[in-house]
């Protein structure tokens, strides 16, 4: 039995570690031993709890995410914080070596740099799971040329993998690596609604369901219902569920009060509102009527457009790639967002039920094709029989002064 240590950025609180979730849940148990560390405390702990899968909170796991601006002083504290993190380095390895680690595999993006540091510390392969494609700068291609020298990869989508060759400057794509969509749990639509998701007869409701950045597109949403304000058509309600991304560090502002006082200076109050975290999506999912992913990149594919589509929920989302929606049959797919346009959507989802009926039929007979528990954990685990096949699939004993100088 192998022994697998996940290292999880979000804790619960975002979508790569709800994924995670689902991947060890299906996970074959008697062929390997997972153990996760935790940046963050949140629903996964229960979660790990109740499969008694080992699990700790290690607060402070050094990590590196590009954005499109400020990244040489989101680089200057995360280089800050690894000086500071040797005591958590030498924890994460004490871990590795009390569970018989033999594979690292690398929840998100961000914590690649740690990933790989620990791995080769410890001797054994690892894995980094792409869940983004990050704007390319010149901090995300030196990151992408880091991950490029895991020994597996894992592509939330066709995407990722040709944004890893792209920003790598690969001449192809590396060696033992491999699509596995996201999974997604089972819904039951005849749930009574959320108290919190509750709107007026014949009043659409709208769903969003992601962290709060300018990145994400957040306030996009305000753009759109003030929009529809214009042309008299009050009887939306848009519901954002999601934490403020930006809360944390001291050199982003916040961009949850941002978004309170331009609802409440264009009169939007009754029209928007501001959930936060939502620690069940299910309950969420089936309260809505549509989900809306608003994005100022290209990017119509993620954790909450799975589970939207498991969900049998229409889809309105910006960008080209309909490998997950299809435009016109199970929602719409914009190549740049248009308040505009995407008023006229929501106006015509709300005047036919019908067409809101087969659109989501049609995503959620899709989601149980693409997003299976049971055969996407099979296509990790054979990703992780190749690896550590090729690499001997043992943990060397590891001397003393090759922990502490990690």
């Amino acid at each position: 039995m192998a022994g697998v240590l996940y290292l999880d950025v979000e804790g619960g609180r975002g979508g790569s570690s709800r994924s995670l979730g689902l991947l060890i849940t299906h996970l074959d148990r008697f062929r390997f031993r997972p153990i996760v560390a935790l940046r963050e405390t949140g629903a996964s702990h229960e979660l790990y709890a109740s499969l008694d899968v080992p699990h700790r909170h290690v607060a402070g796991m050094p990590a590196f995410r590009p954005g499109t601006r400020k990244n040489t002083i989101a680089f200057g504290l995360f280089v800050a914080g690894w000086a500071r993190s040797g005591a958590i380095r030498r924890e994460l390895l004490s871990i590795m070596r009390e569970h018989g680690v033999d594979l690292v595999h690398v929840n998100h993006e961000g914590l690649a740099v740690l990933g790989r540091a620990l791995a080769r510390a410890a001797g054994v392969p690892w894995i980094c799971h792409l869940r983004n494609t990050y704007p390319d700068t010149a901090w995300a291609r030196r990151l992408y040329r880091l991950i490029a020298t895991a020994d597996g990869h894992i592509y939330i989508s066709e995407n990722e993998r040709r944004h890893l060759v792209e920003l790598a400057g690969l001449r192809r794509e590396p060696e033992n690596g491999i699509v596995v969509y996201n999974s997604a749990p089972g819904f039951d639509r005849s749930a009574p609604p959320d108290e919190r998701f509750c709107a007026p007869p014949g009043a659409l409701r709208v769903l969003s369901l992601a962290n709060l950045d300018m990145e994400r597109g957040t306030d996009l949403i305000v753009d759109v219902a003030g929009e529809l304000k214009r042309r008299g058509k009050t009887d939306f309600r848009f519901f954002i569920c999601g934490k403020d991304s930006r809360n944390g560090l001291s050199l982003r502002s916040d961009f949850a009060g941002m978004l309170r006082s331009r609802i409440a200076a264009e009169g939007l109050e009754e029209m928007v509102n501001l959930v936060g975290h939502v620690t069940n999506p299910e309950a969420a999912l089936v309260s809505a009527d549509i989900l809306f992913r608003p994005r100022r990149q290209n990017n119509p594919w993620g954790r909450d457009v799975i589970e939207g589509m498991a969900a049998g929920l229409p889809i309105i989302a910006m960008g080209t790639f309909q490998g997950f929606v299809e435009n016109g049959l199970g929602g719409f797919i914009d190549p740049e967002f248009s308040k505009q346009r995407i008023a006229d959507h929501l106006v015509l989802l709300q005047s036919d039920p019908g067409l809101r009926e087969r659109m989501g039929e049609f995503n959620r007979a899709k989601a149980a094709r693409m997003f299976d528990g049971k055969r996407n954990a099979a296509m990790v685990e054979a990703l992780y029989d190749k690896v550590l096949a090729l690499r001997g699939g043992a943990m060397p004993r590891m001397p003393k002064a090759k922990l502490d100088a990690c």
